[in-house]
């Protein structure tokens, strides 16, 4: 199961890359980082791992993310080692990035297909976050705001 989600920002990837490679930048967007725990600052490189707290169904988890793919200005892929329970989950994180116009479009997918999620609960999933409405500010929503902010200053 995909989770998938876009926005289109006011900014050229190159001035949007930086928010995304960055993981300590992440947190400031994206709410659910609680803390993040690396070797070394700026972006990300191919093959590093660091360690994320992260919150997910209101409890904190850890996991050992592991840094899948870089391409700079175009590609990012995370994947999270969640050592929960009995068992090892793997959830893959991708973000892409295209020009759009003058500006950049980001595309955030979220790959649950290797986590213990029942199947039986994987199409309420998909309903809710394919259909439902979203409460209060999304992250990357949040991520738009600033860049932009960052960019027009």
């Amino acid at each position: 199961m995909k989770l998938k989600d876009q926005v289109d920002i006011d900014a050229t990837p190159e001035q949007a890359w930086p928010f995304l490679a960055d993981p300590v930048i992440q947190a400031a967007w994206n709410p659910k980082i609680v803390s993040i725990d690396r070797a070394h600052d700026g972006p990300v490189l191919a093959g590093e791992t660091f360690t994320m707290v992260a919150t997910m169904n209101d409890k904190k988890t850890a996991s050992r993310v592991e840094v899948a793919d870089v391409v700079p200005q175009q590609r990012l892929i995370f994947r999270h080692h969640v050592e929960e329970s009995k068992m090892a989950q793997v959830v893959t994180e991708t973000y892409t990035l295209s020009s759009k116009g003058s500006g950049a479009r980001v595309r955030h997918t979220i790959d649950l297909s290797q986590t213990s999620i029942p199947l039986l609960v994987r199409p309420i999933i998909w309903l809710v976050m394919t259909f439902g409405k979203p409460t209060g500010p999304q992250p990357l929503g949040k991520l738009k705001a600033l860049i932009e902010s960052e960019v027009s200053a």
